[in-house]
Protein backbone atom coordinates (compact mmCIF):
# COMPACT_ATOMS: atom_id res chain seq x y z
CA UNK A 1 0.00 0.00 0.00
CA UNK A 2 1.28 3.42 -0.92
CA UNK A 3 0.98 6.38 1.35
CA UNK A 4 -2.15 8.43 0.78
CA UNK A 5 -1.70 9.83 -2.74
CA UNK A 6 -3.67 13.02 -2.28
CA UNK A 7 -3.08 15.12 0.79
CA UNK A 8 -4.18 18.68 1.42
CA UNK A 9 -0.97 20.13 -0.02
CA UNK A 10 -0.47 22.86 -2.57
CA UNK A 11 2.49 25.07 -3.39
CA UNK A 12 3.40 27.37 -6.26
CA UNK A 13 5.89 25.87 -8.69
CA UNK A 14 8.18 28.90 -8.31
CA UNK A 15 8.27 28.42 -4.53
CA UNK A 16 8.79 24.69 -4.81
CA UNK A 17 11.76 25.03 -7.15
CA UNK A 18 13.21 28.28 -5.82
CA UNK A 19 16.99 28.25 -6.12
CA UNK A 20 16.86 25.17 -8.34
CA UNK A 21 15.41 26.31 -11.65
CA UNK A 22 14.26 29.42 -13.50
CA UNK A 23 10.46 29.31 -13.80
CA UNK A 24 8.95 31.15 -16.80
CA UNK A 25 5.37 30.35 -15.81
CA UNK A 26 3.76 29.61 -12.46
CA UNK A 27 1.10 27.15 -11.41
CA UNK A 28 -0.07 25.39 -8.28
CA UNK A 29 1.53 22.01 -7.63
CA UNK A 30 -0.81 19.67 -5.75
CA UNK A 31 1.10 16.41 -6.03
CA UNK A 32 4.37 14.72 -6.98
CA UNK A 33 4.93 11.65 -9.10
CA UNK A 34 7.82 9.50 -10.28
CA UNK A 35 5.61 7.12 -12.25
CA UNK A 36 3.54 8.36 -15.19
CA UNK A 37 0.94 5.69 -14.44
CA UNK A 38 0.23 7.37 -11.10
CA UNK A 39 0.10 10.96 -12.36
CA UNK A 40 -2.88 13.03 -11.28
CA UNK A 41 -4.00 16.50 -12.28
CA UNK A 42 -1.75 19.14 -10.71
CA UNK A 43 1.28 16.86 -10.31
CA UNK A 44 4.90 17.72 -10.87
CA UNK A 45 6.39 14.77 -12.76
CA UNK A 46 10.00 13.72 -12.14
CA UNK A 47 11.45 12.31 -15.37
CA UNK A 48 14.50 10.42 -14.23
CA UNK A 49 16.71 7.88 -15.93
CA UNK A 50 15.70 4.34 -14.95
CA UNK A 51 17.32 0.95 -15.43
CA UNK A 52 15.32 0.20 -18.59
CA UNK A 53 14.00 3.55 -19.85
CA UNK A 54 14.03 7.29 -19.30
CA UNK A 55 11.13 9.11 -17.67
CA UNK A 56 11.06 11.56 -20.57
CA UNK A 57 9.67 8.71 -22.68
CA UNK A 58 6.52 9.06 -20.61
CA UNK A 59 6.44 12.84 -20.36
CA UNK A 60 3.65 13.24 -22.93
CA UNK A 61 1.54 10.66 -21.10
CA UNK A 62 2.16 12.42 -17.78
CA UNK A 63 1.30 15.80 -19.31
CA UNK A 64 -1.90 14.46 -20.88
CA UNK A 65 -2.94 13.13 -17.45
CA UNK A 66 -2.65 16.61 -15.97
CA UNK A 67 0.97 17.07 -14.92
CA UNK A 68 1.65 20.80 -14.81
CA UNK A 69 5.39 20.42 -15.46
CA UNK A 70 8.13 17.83 -16.00
CA UNK A 71 11.53 18.20 -14.35
CA UNK A 72 14.59 16.33 -15.59
CA UNK A 73 18.37 16.23 -15.26
CA UNK A 74 20.00 17.46 -18.48
CA UNK A 75 23.03 15.21 -17.86
CA UNK A 76 20.72 12.18 -17.94
CA UNK A 77 19.56 13.08 -21.43
CA UNK A 78 22.88 12.93 -23.27
CA UNK A 79 22.03 11.10 -26.48
CA UNK A 80 18.32 11.23 -25.66
CA UNK A 81 16.39 12.93 -28.44
CA UNK A 82 12.71 12.36 -27.74
CA UNK A 83 11.55 15.51 -25.96
CA UNK A 84 8.21 15.63 -27.77
CA UNK A 85 6.49 18.12 -25.48
CA UNK A 86 6.23 21.89 -25.19
CA UNK A 87 9.59 23.27 -24.11
CA UNK A 88 8.14 25.59 -21.45
CA UNK A 89 6.73 22.58 -19.59
CA UNK A 90 10.14 20.88 -19.46
CA UNK A 91 12.32 22.15 -16.62
CA UNK A 92 16.00 21.31 -16.35
CA UNK A 93 17.40 20.66 -12.88
CA UNK A 94 21.03 19.51 -12.78
CA UNK A 95 21.69 16.61 -10.38
CA UNK A 96 17.96 16.06 -10.02
CA UNK A 97 18.30 12.67 -8.31
CA UNK A 98 20.20 14.33 -5.46
CA UNK A 99 17.64 17.09 -5.15
CA UNK A 100 14.36 15.15 -5.40
CA UNK A 101 14.28 14.45 -1.67
CA UNK A 102 14.71 18.12 -0.81
CA UNK A 103 12.00 19.09 -3.34
CA UNK A 104 9.61 16.49 -1.94
CA UNK A 105 10.39 17.55 1.63
CA UNK A 106 9.66 21.16 0.70
CA UNK A 107 6.36 20.16 -0.90
CA UNK A 108 5.19 18.22 2.15
CA UNK A 109 6.32 20.86 4.64
CA UNK A 110 9.51 19.10 5.83
CA UNK A 111 7.61 16.56 7.95
CA UNK A 112 10.71 14.87 9.40
CA UNK A 113 11.60 18.08 11.24
CA UNK A 114 8.35 17.80 13.23
CA UNK A 115 9.37 14.67 15.17
CA UNK A 116 12.41 12.57 16.08
CA UNK A 117 13.78 10.39 13.27
CA UNK A 118 16.36 7.68 13.98
CA UNK A 119 18.10 6.18 10.96
CA UNK A 120 19.47 2.66 11.29
CA UNK A 121 22.08 1.45 8.81
CA UNK A 122 24.55 -1.43 8.68
CA UNK A 123 24.73 -4.81 6.99
CA UNK A 124 22.80 -6.93 9.50
CA UNK A 125 20.38 -6.14 12.29
CA UNK A 126 18.66 -3.09 10.75
CA UNK A 127 15.19 -4.64 10.73
CA UNK A 128 15.51 -5.93 14.30
CA UNK A 129 16.77 -2.63 15.70
CA UNK A 130 14.06 -0.62 13.96
CA UNK A 131 11.29 -2.93 15.10
CA UNK A 132 12.62 -3.07 18.66
CA UNK A 133 12.88 0.73 18.76
CA UNK A 134 9.27 1.01 17.69
CA UNK A 135 8.23 -1.36 20.47
CA UNK A 136 10.15 0.66 23.07
CA UNK A 137 9.20 4.22 22.13
CA UNK A 138 5.76 5.79 22.66
CA UNK A 139 3.81 7.14 19.68
CA UNK A 140 6.35 5.63 17.32
CA UNK A 141 6.36 4.18 13.83
CA UNK A 142 8.79 2.33 11.59
CA UNK A 143 9.86 2.31 7.95
CA UNK A 144 11.86 -0.57 6.50
CA UNK A 145 12.00 -4.08 5.12
CA UNK A 146 8.73 -5.16 6.76
CA UNK A 147 6.88 -2.07 5.56
CA UNK A 148 5.84 1.22 7.15
CA UNK A 149 3.33 2.25 9.79
CA UNK A 150 2.66 1.80 13.48
CA UNK A 151 2.33 -1.34 15.58
CA UNK A 152 2.19 -4.68 13.79
CA UNK A 153 0.00 -3.45 10.94
CA UNK A 154 2.53 -2.33 8.34
CA UNK A 155 1.95 -1.30 4.74
CA UNK A 156 4.27 -2.90 2.18
CA UNK A 157 7.10 -0.90 0.62
CA UNK A 158 8.86 -1.74 -2.66
CA UNK A 159 12.29 -1.16 -1.14
CA UNK A 160 13.81 -1.20 2.34
CA UNK A 161 14.17 2.57 1.98
CA UNK A 162 11.40 3.99 -0.25
CA UNK A 163 12.18 6.37 -3.13
CA UNK A 164 12.65 10.04 -2.25
CA UNK A 165 9.10 11.10 -3.18
CA UNK A 166 7.29 8.18 -1.57
CA UNK A 167 9.41 8.50 1.58
CA UNK A 168 8.43 12.14 2.10
CA UNK A 169 4.80 11.24 1.41
CA UNK A 170 5.00 8.55 4.11
CA UNK A 171 6.67 10.91 6.57
CA UNK A 172 3.92 13.49 5.98
CA UNK A 173 1.22 10.91 6.60
CA UNK A 174 2.92 9.77 9.81
CA UNK A 175 2.98 13.38 10.96
CA UNK A 176 -0.77 13.46 10.49
CA UNK A 177 -1.05 10.39 12.69
CA UNK A 178 0.62 12.24 15.55
CA UNK A 179 3.80 10.16 15.84
CA UNK A 180 6.68 11.41 17.96
CA UNK A 181 9.36 8.97 16.82
CA UNK A 182 10.15 7.32 13.50
CA UNK A 183 12.69 4.49 13.30
CA UNK A 184 13.87 3.98 9.72
CA UNK A 185 16.04 1.41 7.99
CA UNK A 186 18.45 3.21 5.69
CA UNK A 187 19.98 0.94 3.06
CA UNK A 188 23.25 1.54 1.23
CA UNK A 189 21.24 1.73 -2.02
CA UNK A 190 18.98 4.33 -0.44
CA UNK A 191 21.98 6.40 0.64
CA UNK A 192 23.82 6.07 -2.65
CA UNK A 193 20.68 7.07 -4.58
CA UNK A 194 19.95 9.99 -2.24
CA UNK A 195 16.51 8.63 -1.28
CA UNK A 196 16.86 10.08 2.23
CA UNK A 197 17.94 13.53 1.06
CA UNK A 198 15.62 15.99 2.73
CA UNK A 199 15.12 13.82 5.83
CA UNK A 200 16.13 15.40 9.15
CA UNK A 201 17.72 12.63 11.21
CA UNK A 202 18.09 13.21 14.94
CA UNK A 203 20.04 10.01 15.55
CA UNK A 204 21.96 7.37 13.62
CA UNK A 205 22.63 3.75 14.54
CA UNK A 206 25.32 1.71 12.75
CA UNK A 207 24.79 -1.97 13.54
CA UNK A 208 27.80 -3.46 11.72
CA UNK A 209 29.40 -3.37 8.30
CA UNK A 210 30.37 -6.57 6.49
CA UNK A 211 30.61 -7.54 2.81
CA UNK A 212 27.33 -7.07 0.95
CA UNK A 213 25.92 -5.54 -2.25
CA UNK A 214 29.30 -5.28 -3.96
CA UNK A 215 27.53 -6.06 -7.23
CA UNK A 216 26.08 -2.56 -6.88
CA UNK A 217 28.80 -0.62 -5.03
CA UNK A 218 31.78 -2.23 -6.75
CA UNK A 219 34.09 -2.46 -3.75
CA UNK A 220 34.06 -2.34 0.05
CA UNK A 221 35.40 1.21 0.12
CA UNK A 222 32.37 2.46 -1.80
CA UNK A 223 29.99 0.36 0.30
CA UNK A 224 31.43 1.68 3.58
CA UNK A 225 31.40 5.25 2.28
CA UNK A 226 27.72 4.93 1.37
CA UNK A 227 26.85 3.72 4.87
CA UNK A 228 28.88 6.37 6.67
CA UNK A 229 27.30 9.18 4.64
CA UNK A 230 24.34 8.95 7.03
CA UNK A 231 26.54 10.18 9.88
CA UNK A 232 27.19 13.50 8.16
CA UNK A 233 23.55 14.63 7.87
CA UNK A 234 23.63 18.12 9.45
CA UNK A 235 20.76 17.58 11.90
CA UNK A 236 22.20 14.45 13.57
CA UNK A 237 22.55 14.88 17.34
CA UNK A 238 23.73 11.40 18.39
CA UNK A 239 25.23 8.24 16.93
CA UNK A 240 25.14 4.70 18.31
CA UNK A 241 28.04 2.45 17.33
CA UNK A 242 28.73 -1.25 17.88
CA UNK A 243 32.31 -1.41 19.20
CA UNK A 244 32.63 -5.05 18.17
CA UNK A 245 31.92 -4.26 14.52
CA UNK A 246 34.34 -3.72 11.67
CA UNK A 247 35.61 -0.31 10.52
CA UNK A 248 35.28 1.13 14.03
CA UNK A 249 38.08 3.66 13.64
CA UNK A 250 36.75 4.85 10.30
CA UNK A 251 33.25 5.19 11.73
CA UNK A 252 34.43 7.21 14.75
CA UNK A 253 36.58 9.44 12.53
CA UNK A 254 33.58 10.19 10.32
CA UNK A 255 31.28 11.33 13.13
CA UNK A 256 31.23 15.16 13.36
CA UNK A 257 32.51 16.74 16.59
CA UNK A 258 29.09 18.11 17.53
CA UNK A 259 27.50 14.63 17.47
CA UNK A 260 27.34 12.78 20.78
CA UNK A 261 28.60 9.20 20.48
CA UNK A 262 27.19 6.16 22.28
CA UNK A 263 29.05 2.87 22.06
CA UNK A 264 28.13 -0.72 22.87
CA UNK A 265 31.08 -2.79 24.11
CA UNK A 266 31.37 -6.50 24.85
CA UNK A 267 35.02 -6.49 25.98
CA UNK A 268 35.26 -3.42 28.19
CA UNK A 269 36.66 -1.33 25.31
CA UNK A 270 36.52 2.41 26.06
CA UNK A 271 36.97 5.57 24.03
CA UNK A 272 37.50 9.10 25.26
CA UNK A 273 34.40 11.23 24.87
CA UNK A 274 32.20 8.22 24.11
CA UNK A 275 29.35 7.06 26.34
CA UNK A 276 29.85 3.30 26.57
CA UNK A 277 27.42 0.56 27.60
CA UNK A 278 29.36 -2.49 28.80
CA UNK A 279 27.64 -5.82 28.10
CA UNK A 280 28.61 -8.95 30.03
CA UNK A 281 27.33 -12.27 31.48
CA UNK A 282 25.44 -13.21 28.32
CA UNK A 283 23.40 -16.39 28.83
CA UNK A 284 21.24 -18.28 26.35
CA UNK A 285 18.42 -20.39 27.79
CA UNK A 286 15.26 -22.06 26.54
CA UNK A 287 13.14 -18.96 27.14
CA UNK A 288 15.46 -16.43 25.50
CA UNK A 289 18.47 -14.33 26.48
CA UNK A 290 19.75 -12.63 29.61
CA UNK A 291 22.73 -10.34 30.10
CA UNK A 292 24.13 -7.59 32.31
CA UNK A 293 24.56 -4.00 31.16
CA UNK A 294 26.66 -1.37 32.94
CA UNK A 295 26.71 2.37 32.35
CA UNK A 296 28.44 4.91 34.61
CA UNK A 297 28.69 2.46 37.54
CA UNK A 298 25.00 1.53 37.27
CA UNK A 299 24.57 -2.17 36.56
CA UNK A 300 21.30 -3.80 35.49
CA UNK A 301 20.20 -7.27 34.43
CA UNK A 302 18.18 -7.70 31.22
CA UNK A 303 16.03 -10.65 30.11
CA UNK A 304 14.36 -10.79 26.69
CA UNK A 305 12.37 -13.56 24.90
CA UNK A 306 14.72 -13.59 21.92
CA UNK A 307 16.97 -16.27 20.48
CA UNK A 308 20.53 -15.83 19.21
CA UNK A 309 23.44 -13.94 20.77
CA UNK A 310 23.26 -11.52 17.84
CA UNK A 311 20.07 -10.18 19.43
CA UNK A 312 22.07 -9.13 22.48
CA UNK A 313 23.85 -6.68 20.18
CA UNK A 314 20.54 -5.49 18.71
CA UNK A 315 18.92 -4.96 22.11
CA UNK A 316 22.03 -3.25 23.52
CA UNK A 317 22.09 -0.87 20.53
CA UNK A 318 18.46 -0.01 21.18
CA UNK A 319 19.24 0.61 24.87
CA UNK A 320 22.03 3.00 23.88
CA UNK A 321 19.60 4.87 21.63
CA UNK A 322 17.12 5.13 24.52
CA UNK A 323 19.83 6.60 26.75
CA UNK A 324 20.73 9.05 23.98
CA UNK A 325 17.06 10.12 23.94
CA UNK A 326 17.16 10.89 27.67
CA UNK A 327 15.99 7.67 29.32
CA UNK A 328 17.83 6.38 32.38
CA UNK A 329 19.49 2.97 32.30
CA UNK A 330 16.79 1.56 34.57
CA UNK A 331 14.03 2.96 32.31
CA UNK A 332 15.77 1.56 29.23
CA UNK A 333 15.95 -1.88 30.86
CA UNK A 334 12.25 -1.83 31.68
CA UNK A 335 11.37 -0.92 28.10
CA UNK A 336 13.58 -3.46 26.30
CA UNK A 337 12.39 -6.28 28.53
CA UNK A 338 8.95 -5.82 26.93
CA UNK A 339 10.38 -6.50 23.47
CA UNK A 340 8.69 -9.30 21.54
CA UNK A 341 10.22 -11.22 18.62
CA UNK A 342 9.60 -9.94 15.12
CA UNK A 343 7.06 -11.96 13.20
CA UNK A 344 8.81 -14.77 11.36
CA UNK A 345 12.32 -13.64 12.36
CA UNK A 346 13.70 -15.99 15.01
CA UNK A 347 10.19 -15.81 16.48
CA UNK A 348 9.81 -17.89 19.64
CA UNK A 349 6.61 -19.72 20.61
CA UNK A 350 6.69 -21.26 24.07
CA UNK A 351 4.01 -23.02 26.07
CA UNK A 352 4.12 -22.81 29.84
CA UNK A 353 3.66 -26.57 30.02
CA UNK A 354 4.80 -29.59 28.08
CA UNK A 355 5.30 -28.32 24.55
CA UNK A 356 8.85 -27.76 23.32
CA UNK A 357 10.10 -24.33 22.32
CA UNK A 358 9.23 -23.58 18.68
CA UNK A 359 11.15 -21.10 16.52
CA UNK A 360 9.82 -19.76 13.20
CA UNK A 361 12.24 -18.09 10.81
CA UNK A 362 12.40 -16.90 7.22
CA UNK A 363 15.74 -18.66 6.59
CA UNK A 364 15.55 -20.02 3.04
CA UNK A 365 19.18 -20.10 1.94
CA UNK A 366 22.01 -22.45 3.00
CA UNK A 367 23.87 -19.71 4.91
CA UNK A 368 20.76 -18.42 6.68
CA UNK A 369 19.67 -21.94 7.66
CA UNK A 370 23.07 -22.76 9.13
CA UNK A 371 23.19 -19.53 11.16
CA UNK A 372 19.66 -20.14 12.40
CA UNK A 373 20.41 -23.66 13.63
CA UNK A 374 23.67 -22.60 15.28
CA UNK A 375 21.84 -19.86 17.22
CA UNK A 376 19.02 -22.18 18.26
CA UNK A 377 21.56 -24.72 19.51
CA UNK A 378 22.80 -22.11 22.00
CA UNK A 379 19.39 -22.21 23.67
CA UNK A 380 18.43 -25.85 23.35
CA UNK A 381 18.91 -28.23 26.26
CA UNK A 382 17.59 -31.22 24.32
CA UNK A 383 17.57 -31.97 20.60
CA UNK A 384 16.63 -29.88 17.56
CA UNK A 385 13.78 -30.89 15.27
CA UNK A 386 13.89 -29.10 11.93
CA UNK A 387 10.94 -28.71 9.54
CA UNK A 388 11.80 -27.17 6.18
CA UNK A 389 11.50 -27.41 2.40
CA UNK A 390 12.62 -25.55 -0.71
CA UNK A 391 10.61 -23.53 -3.20
CA UNK A 392 9.86 -24.79 -6.67
CA UNK A 393 10.81 -23.00 -9.90
CA UNK A 394 13.74 -21.42 -8.06
CA UNK A 395 17.45 -22.08 -7.34
CA UNK A 396 17.84 -25.85 -7.68
CA UNK A 397 21.50 -25.88 -6.65
CA UNK A 398 20.84 -24.80 -3.07
CA UNK A 399 18.53 -27.72 -2.29
CA UNK A 400 21.16 -30.39 -1.65
CA UNK A 401 23.27 -27.84 0.25
CA UNK A 402 20.38 -27.10 2.57
CA UNK A 403 19.77 -30.81 3.02
CA UNK A 404 23.37 -31.35 4.14
CA UNK A 405 23.21 -28.37 6.51
CA UNK A 406 19.91 -29.58 7.95
CA UNK A 407 21.39 -33.00 8.61
CA UNK A 408 24.61 -31.60 10.08
CA UNK A 409 23.17 -28.94 12.41
CA UNK A 410 19.94 -30.54 13.65
CA UNK A 411 19.10 -33.89 15.24
CA UNK A 412 15.84 -34.75 13.47
CA UNK A 413 14.75 -33.46 10.07
CA UNK A 414 11.28 -33.41 8.54
CA UNK A 415 11.41 -32.35 4.90
CA UNK A 416 8.14 -30.85 3.71
CA UNK A 417 6.64 -28.58 1.08
CA UNK A 418 7.61 -24.93 0.99
CA UNK A 419 6.16 -23.32 -2.15
CA UNK A 420 6.37 -26.05 -4.82
CA UNK A 421 4.67 -23.72 -7.31
CA UNK A 422 4.43 -25.57 -10.63
CA UNK A 423 7.27 -27.99 -9.87
CA UNK A 424 6.88 -31.57 -8.66
CA UNK A 425 7.01 -31.74 -4.87
CA UNK A 426 8.58 -35.22 -5.12
CA UNK A 427 11.41 -33.91 -7.27
CA UNK A 428 12.11 -31.04 -4.88
CA UNK A 429 12.38 -33.45 -1.96
CA UNK A 430 14.66 -35.79 -3.94
CA UNK A 431 16.95 -32.83 -4.66
CA UNK A 432 17.05 -31.85 -0.97
CA UNK A 433 17.89 -35.33 0.36
CA UNK A 434 20.19 -36.38 -2.50
CA UNK A 435 23.33 -36.09 -0.34
CA UNK A 436 21.74 -37.00 3.01
CA UNK A 437 21.51 -40.07 5.24
CA UNK A 438 17.92 -41.21 4.83
CA UNK A 439 17.83 -42.66 8.34
CA UNK A 440 17.85 -39.19 9.86
CA UNK A 441 15.20 -37.67 7.59
CA UNK A 442 11.43 -38.04 7.46
CA UNK A 443 9.38 -36.75 4.53
CA UNK A 444 5.89 -35.34 5.12
CA UNK A 445 4.66 -33.34 2.14
CA UNK A 446 1.74 -31.74 3.98
CA UNK A 447 3.39 -28.78 5.75
CA UNK A 448 0.64 -28.42 8.35
CA UNK A 449 0.95 -32.11 9.32
CA UNK A 450 4.76 -31.89 9.26
CA UNK A 451 4.74 -29.06 11.80
CA UNK A 452 2.23 -30.84 14.02
CA UNK A 453 4.25 -34.08 13.86
CA UNK A 454 7.50 -32.38 14.90
CA UNK A 455 5.86 -30.66 17.87
CA UNK A 456 4.15 -33.87 18.98
CA UNK A 457 7.36 -35.92 18.76
CA UNK A 458 9.59 -33.34 20.46
CA UNK A 459 9.96 -33.38 24.23
CA UNK A 460 10.14 -30.62 26.80
CA UNK A 461 13.62 -29.11 26.51
CA UNK A 462 13.78 -29.82 22.78
CA UNK A 463 13.51 -27.08 20.15
CA UNK A 464 11.43 -27.28 16.99
CA UNK A 465 12.64 -25.05 14.16
CA UNK A 466 10.24 -24.27 11.30
CA UNK A 467 12.23 -22.59 8.56
CA UNK A 468 11.69 -21.09 5.15
CA UNK A 469 8.45 -19.16 5.21
CA UNK A 470 8.59 -17.01 8.34
CA UNK A 471 5.95 -14.26 8.17
CA UNK A 472 4.49 -15.47 4.86
CA UNK A 473 0.84 -16.47 5.09
CA UNK A 474 0.43 -18.50 1.94
CA UNK A 475 1.68 -21.55 0.09
CA UNK A 476 1.85 -22.12 -3.64
CA UNK A 477 0.86 -25.62 -4.74
CA UNK A 478 0.53 -26.52 -8.44
CA UNK A 479 0.59 -22.82 -9.19
CA UNK A 480 -2.32 -22.08 -6.84
CA UNK A 481 -1.85 -19.81 -3.83
CA UNK A 482 -3.53 -21.15 -0.70
CA UNK A 483 -3.71 -19.79 2.84
CA UNK A 484 -1.09 -21.28 5.15
CA UNK A 485 0.82 -19.63 7.97
CA UNK A 486 3.48 -21.43 10.00
CA UNK A 487 2.95 -18.88 12.77
CA UNK A 488 -0.81 -19.38 12.95
CA UNK A 489 -0.50 -23.16 12.94
CA UNK A 490 1.99 -23.08 15.83
CA UNK A 491 0.11 -20.40 17.78
CA UNK A 492 -3.05 -22.53 17.58
CA UNK A 493 -1.20 -25.60 18.86
CA UNK A 494 0.32 -23.63 21.75
CA UNK A 495 -3.06 -22.11 22.62
CA UNK A 496 -4.67 -25.55 22.57
CA UNK A 497 -1.97 -26.85 24.90
CA UNK A 498 -2.53 -23.95 27.29
CA UNK A 499 -6.29 -24.58 27.38
CA UNK A 500 -5.83 -28.26 28.12
CA UNK A 501 -3.62 -27.55 31.14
Amino acid sequence: MMANRKEAFGIWLSDLLVGLALITFDRQVTGLSLDSRDVMAGDLFFAVSGANSHGLNFAVDAFNKGAIAIVYDPLDTVGFCDKSIASEVLIEIPQLSEKMGAIAARFYGKPSSKYCVIGVTGTNGKTSCVQFLQQCLPYSSSIGTLGWGTGKSLAVTKNTTPDAVELQRILAQLQGWGVRYVAMEVSSHGLQQKRVAGVSFDGVMITNITRDHLDYHGCMDNYVAAKLALLTVPEVRFAVVNFSGNFLEQILATIPENVRIWGVSFDGKKRGGVNVLDISAVTCYEGGLCFDVEYQSDRQGVTVPLYGEVNVENVAMVMAALLALGYSLREACVRVQKIQPIAGRMELFKSKKALPAVVVDYAHTPDALEKLLVMVRQHCEGVIWLVFGCGGDRDVGKRSQMGVIAEQFSDHVIVTNDNPRSESEQKIVRDIVSLCDDSKIEVIYDRRRAIRTAIEKAKKGDCVVVAGKGHEEYQELKGERIELSDRKIIAALVASEERSC
